[in-house]
């Protein structure tokens, strides 16, 4: 009996130093496992920073490029209504000075009449 007793003393403790052992080894493989989880997980954390940087940086750059197209727009159509205007007052010019052309050759056709209208009283009188 006693060998007996010795004997299942010796499987007890085998046994219980194998459950140890193997729950020691799955302890630490849990461990390693979180490890590399946490590891991998800290790493995509610093993609997705970088990419978030990336894409604040491109919004940045389109918000200037959008603010100075639109300076650039209100610019252009600053220069088209001024264009605009020089046009206008080129066209009332034009037609201010057609109509003194046509009013100093309307006086110059009634002087011509009138010192015809003259010779010809002149002649009549010399006739006389």
């Amino acid at each position: 009996m006693k060998k007996l007793v010795v004997i299942l003393a010796a499987i007890s403790v085998f046994s219980a130093s194998g459950f140890s052992y193997v729950r020691y080894k799955n302890v630490h493989n849990q461990k390693s496992v979180i490890n590399k989880h946490q590891n991998k997980i800290k790493r995509i954390e610093k993609q997705l920073k970088s990419i978030n940087d990336d894409i604040n940086i491109k919004e940045n750059e389109l918000k200037s490029l959008l603010l100075e197209d639109e300076k650039n727009l209100i610019s252009s159509k600053d220069k088209i209504n001024k264009l605009k205007q020089e046009q206008r007052d080129l066209v009332k010019k034009d037609l201010d000075q057609k109509q003194m052309i046509s009013k100093l050759t309307k006086d110059l056709t009634n002087l011509k009449l009138e010192s015809e209208t003259k010779k010809d009283q002149k002649i009549k009188l010399n006739l006389n």
